[in-house]
């Protein structure tokens, strides 16, 4: 799957939107931080 792939479904998925600067190894290289970082993503944009 493509970088561009992955962050398009997670953005359709999870109602969040994915910047420039969000792509960064912290935020995606395990499983536990994808799930981190769209749970904060999503939190933000609830107004959190």
């Amino acid at each position: 799957m493509s970088l561009t792939s992955l962050m398009t479904f997670l953005e359709d998925e999870f109602a969040i939107r994915i910047g420039a600067m969000d792509v960064v190894f912290e935020n995606l290289d395990t499983v536990n931080h994808m799930l981190a970082f769209i749970a904060r993503k999503r939190e933000a944009a609830l107004g959190g």
